[in-house]
Formats: structure tokens, sequence, C-alpha cells
């Protein structure tokens, strides 16, 4: 199966599963319940499982899941994990790990954990930098993760600095 093949199976998935699960809020949005997050979480990760062959690549999307409906802790544990496995097969100088980076300071801004996101952003940013790979879609998330940062560490010029980097790469 191809890797838009997997992506839309794993969103018919997810909408499926929270479709099948949902509740009506009082202000009239669908919402699912906390215990529906843990079986959706399971559910999809079990899918990921039994579509994607590389184990590196099924921490990944166990991380991704698990964001997507919340699970920031759990998303944790599964984007250190698949950073562990990238630098044991790939090596900190590699995009696999850069990658892995990416994820867990993304994951660590959810948690709220900045110092150590800034830190990982900053990592990644050093091996696209040196690779002259600053089209990458990892910068990008990088750049605005950090401007989102600074700015609810109230240091607007930072923020906007990130920002305008971003901008910048855009146009």
């Amino acid at each position: 199966m191809s890797t838009k093949g997997i992506l839309q199976t794993l969103m018919l998935a997810i909408l499926a599963c929270l479709a099948a699960t949902a509740q009506t809020s009082s202000d009239g949005y669908i919402v699912p319940t906390r215990e529906d997050n843990d079986s959706v979480a399971a559910s999809l990760e079990r899918l990921a499982n039994a579509y994607i062959d590389d184990v590196n690549s099924q921490y990944k999307a166990g991380a991704y899941l698990a964001d997507s409906v919340g699970k920031y802790k759990i998303a944790l544990r599964y984007a250190e994990h698949g950073l562990a496995l990238a630098r044991e097969q790939f090596g900190e100088y590699s995009q696999p790990f850069a990658r892995g980076l990416v994820l867990v300071a993304r994951v660590n801004t959810r948690l709220e954990h900045f110092d150590k996101a800034l830190e990982l952003f900053n990592k990644a940013l050093d091996y696209y930098q040196k690779e002259a790979d600053l089209e990458n879609f990892d910068v990008s998330t990088a750049y605005m993760n950090m401007g989102f940062i600074y700015s609810a560490l109230g240091d607007n010029d930072k923020a906007l600095d990130f920002s305008n980097k971003e901008i910048g790469r855009a146009s």
C-alpha cells in the first residue's frame, strides 16, 4: 500500500472511530469522551502497526495519532522511542534523527515543556542548516512552534523573529 493510501486509511479510521464514539456537548459540538479517546488511540495504534512495516515509523505514527486525540504524554512516549530508534539506526547526524527531534519537541510544546522543546528544535535546526535543507517542512514546524513558545513566554520580539523567518521562507 502506498504512503498516500496508508494516510487515507488512517484518516478514515480516525473519523470513523470519532464518529462512532462522539457525544454532543452543551454547545452543540460533537466531542469524544475521555474513554473514547483512549479507545480511539488504541485502535489507531493497532491500525498503524498493521500498515507500517518500519518500527521507527510505527512509533512516529503512534505519536501523531496519540497527539491527534489529545494524549500528549502517550504521544511523547512514542516520539521518544522513535527518536531513540532513529539515533540507533541512523545516528545523531541524520534526517530521521532530526525529524524525530522535531516531533519530540512539538509534543513537548503541547505539554508546555518549553525549555526542552526549544532545545530540541534548535538541535534539529542545526542539522537542517548544516545540510542546507532549510526548505524542509520540519524547519517550518520548528519556526512556527518556536514563535508560539516565545509568545507564550511573553517574549514577543523573539516570537516575531521566528514568525518572520517562516514568512520569509514561504515567500
